[in-house]
This record gives C-alpha cells, structure tokens and sequence, in this order.
C-alpha cells in the first residue's frame, strides 16, 4: 500500500513538472513569435533605410561626375587659350 502511494505521488509531480514545462514552452513560443515580428519590422525599416541612402549615393555620384566633368572641360578651354591647341603638344623622338 505505502509503495502504490508513493508511485502515485510520484506520477503527481512528474505530471505537475510536465503541465508546468508545457506553460514555459508554450510562454517561449509567444515571446518567439513576438520578437520574430519586431525583427522583421526592423529589418523592414533598415532596408527602407538603406534604400533612401543608395539613391542619395547615386545622386551625389551623379552630382560628383558633372562637377569631374565641367573641371575637365575648364582644364581642356584654359589649354586651348594658353596653347592654342586642343590638345596637349607632345614632341616625338
């Protein structure tokens, strides 16, 4: 009778010990599936950042490459004036 006793205590905790396992774990999941949705707005907003920082890159690339382009044409002019050639005189020997 005392050993039916404590296998029946026994098969109370161990069944308590699941049921509270079963909680954390389903608790673990929630908390997952929260912070998996705050990750994906925030990856969602990087993005969107890195996006508005290309198209800034490629406008100031843009900007840069008319600005290389009128020195080089300034620079070609000044030659012509001081010159009078249109392109630099290289001697050949």
């Amino acid at each position: 009778m005392l050993q039916e006793e404590l296998v029946a205590g026994d098969k109370k905790k161990l069944a308590e010990e699941i049921i509270a396992l079963k909680g954390l774990r389903d608790s673990d999941k929630q908390s997952w599936v929260e912070e998996k949705k705050k990750l994906e707005v925030e990856v969602k907003k990087l993005k969107l950042s890195v996006v508005g920082v290309e198209k800034k890159l490629k406008a100031k690339q843009v900007e840069v490459d008319e600005v290389r382009v009128g020195k080089e044409a300034a620079r070609r002019k000044q030659r012509v004036r001081y010159t009078g050639f249109s392109r630099p005189f290289t001697s050949s020997m």
